[in-house]
């Protein structure tokens, strides 16, 4: 027993002893790391980026969706593809005016703010939205109107208060086993209903007088049509058909037509342009469009006299009826007419008396007229005239490079007239005007190359720059839009 109880005080000593040295690393243990600091992004400051992008959609506002943008944001709408991601507020702003403005009607939109996720170390957050709308369908006749109904993440990158990087994912929610909640309800309902629980009746609708939930709009109608609260109830007066109306016109300057139109057809909304008044401030044929109610489409010669009427400035050509408005985004090109004096390009024409008598075109009866012979021979050189066209030719080759890409560019033609018109420069060129005075400056740079102020390299080096080039651009008089060119589902005059 003595030993026993010596081997047994032995063993205690050496556990002891074994503490004695654990202690001191116990001791030197880091204490527990602090709580991790707050978060760089407030969650107020999401939810309200996230409410003002809800307002700004279902209000079809690109103005307000691009403040909420800072000026070099991304948008990607579709990942790594280069048709859905835009840079800069304003090709958001353009984007949403085209697909939002353009495509959308009757939007409802939901933030699920519950499923809100926000980065603890960076201004990063995670969105979720519900949304639902009727959506415009090109090329698909009858079918065009679909309703469209998805739940969409997105991954927002916050520079103080506004969005700098926004990139979403979206699921759409139909087919036969999909169950598309009430976008009112609450926070719970849409967490169970996601979560496959669909036992509990959702709330589709609601009793204005007794304030009783109802799980569909049929039974919400069958207790109406039941008890008192259906008393003096009526349906919903049918919304009256509207119809595009168009007209074909001619100015000299913007003209006063929505003013005009209001005491014509009525205040019935504002005008949509094929080209905007802003680029194309005189037309030989612009297009122009507005909603109104169809009974007003019986009569359209008695409108179209009623603007001349009203409009001694504005040659209004005809009127017709389309699918729906036009839109300045949509468009696809539109061709331009700059005249310009000769005598502007350089030119250095031979002298009158030593100039031959033009010759009939008979006399060259398949063949090209011979430059000597035009009457345009007085007031150009042969030379001039190739150093225009070069230039064109440039334009058109470069128009991938720099700031001409932005206005895709089509064709870009430089062409002598004959009398009246000889001592002029006609110059056609087909793009989309993104801006004013991009024609203009376009023409400026042509007539630069044929006066030999630019050279070949230096010709080709405005070309392909970004900004647009500090040159002194054609006065607007000398510039007049030709015609706008229509896209397929806008009706052609």
């Amino acid at each position: 027993m003595q030993a026993l109880h010596w081997h047994s005080c032995s063993y205690l000593r050496r556990v002891r002893e074994l503490c004695a040295h654990l202690r001191p690393l116990e001791a030197s243990t880091p204490a527990a790391a602090p709580l991790q600091a707050r978060s760089m992004l407030a969650r107020t400051t999401v939810i309200h980026a996230v409410s003002e992008y809800g307002e700004a959609w279902t209000t079809q506002d690109a103005d307000r969706i691009a403040a909420l943008f800072t000026e070099d944001a991304v948008y990607i709408e579709r990942a790594f593809d280069r048709n859905g991601t835009f840079v800069g507020r304003e090709q958001i702003r353009e984007y949403w005016l085209r697909q939002i403005c353009g495509k959308q009607t009757s939007i409802r939109f939901r933030h699920v703010e519950r499923d809100l996720a926000i980065d603890a170390t960076r201004p990063v957050a995670v969105v979720k939205w519900l949304a639902e709308f009727d959506n415009f369908r090109e090329k698909r006749a009858d079918k065009a109107e679909k309703l469209v109904r998805f739940c969409q993440v997105a991954r927002l990158e916050f520079r103080g208060e506004q969005i700098c990087y926004l990139e979403e994912y979206g699921q759409s929610v139909s087919g036969p086993g999909a169950r598309w909640p009430p976008l009112d309800a609450s926070e719970d309902e849409l967490a169970a209903r996601i979560r496959k629980r669909f036992k509990e009746s959702a709330v589709a609708a609601t009793c204005d007088k007794c304030q009783a939930p109802f799980a569909s709009r049929s039974k919400l109608f069958a207790h109406l049509r039941a008890t008192p609260c259906g008393e003096g109830v009526v349906s919903r007066p049918a919304v009256e058909p509207t119809a595009a109306l168009c007209f074909t016109v001619s100015y000299d300057e913007p003209p006063r037509l929505q003013e005009v139109l209001h005491h014509v057809v009525g205040q019935h909304g504002h005008l949509n342009w094929a080209v905007p008044l802003r680029v194309a401030p005189a037309a030989i044929c612009n297009r122009v469009a507005i909603n109104v109610p169809k009974r007003m489409l019986a009569d359209l010669p008695s409108l179209v006299r009623r603007l001349r009427e009203r409009l001694p400035d504005v040659d209004v050509q005809g009127a017709d009826v389309a699918d729906r408005p036009f839109a300045a985004e949509r468009r696809q090109a539109e061709r331009y007419i700059a005249l310009v004096p000769w005598k502007c390009c350089g030119a250095s024409p031979v002298a009158s008396s030593a100039a031959p008598a033009p010759t009939a075109s008979a006399e060259h009866v398949g063949c090209p007229t011979p430059f000597a012979s035009l009457e345009a021979a007085r007031y150009v050189d042969e030379a001039t005239l190739r150093r225009m066209a070069h230039a064109a030719r440039r334009a058109v080759e470069l128009k991938d490079a720099g700031w001409l890409k932005t206005a895709k560019l089509g064709r870009v033609r430089c062409s002598a007239q004959d009398a009246p018109r000889a001592a002029w420069c006609r110059v056609s060129i087909s793009m989309r005007q993104p801006e004013p005075l991009f024609v203009n400056t376009l023409v400026a740079a042509l007539v630069a190359h044929a006066r030999g102020v630019l050279d070949g390299a230096a010709l080709d080096a405005v070309f392909e720059g970004s900004n647009l080039p500090n040159l002194t651009p054609l006065p607007q008089q000398f510039v007049v839009l030709a015609g706008p060119v229509m896209t397929n589902f806008e009706s052609k005059n």
